[in-house]
């Protein structure tokens, strides 16, 4: 298979997502398109997504999918695209920025990485990543203690 047809026939699990303002941070207030990802193994106590948790139960959408909603959005106003979850790094999310990337909004990724003791030191932080993804994938993270 070309690399062309796996991008567009790769899916990931999608709880939900929508075109509205964000609530939280720096960017409080400014439009934004939100793709929330199925799956966590975190499991925060406080966690106000829970059903984000199962990845299996959430339906799969594809890359080429998002990435028109994306487009859309941005016609419509969106400033950036948040991709949150469940837990999104538990997701190889390359193929999805490189999708995102098209629509030509820059990416927030906001995130739980307990996985990697570089980002999160000894306790959980809220990592928001605005970047330029077609550079990298994985920079260095901006963290907010929540």
């Amino acid at each position: 298979m070309n690399p062309t047809a796996a991008a567009s026939s790769a899916t990931l699990p999608v709880v939900e997502s929508f075109h509205s303002l964000q609530g939280e941070g720096l960017h409080s207030g400014r439009s934004a398109l939100f793709i929330r990802l199925g799956g966590c193994s975190v499991g925060c106590s406080w966690c106000d997504t829970k059903h984000s948790w199962p990845a299996a139960v959430h339906p799969q959408r594809s890359l080429d999918d998002l990435a028109a909603e994306a487009r859309k959005a941005a016609t419509d106003g969106a400033a950036f695209v948040v991709i949150t979850g469940g837990e999104p790094l538990e997701h190889d999310l390359a193929p999805l920025t490189e999708a995102l990337a098209a629509a030509g909004l820059p990416l927030h990724l906001a995130c739980y990485d307990l996985l990697h003791a570089d980002v999160t030191e000894s306790e959980p932080w809220l990592a928001v990543r605005h970047t330029d993804w077609s550079s990298r994938v994985r920079p260095l993270f901006r963290h907010t203690r929540r």
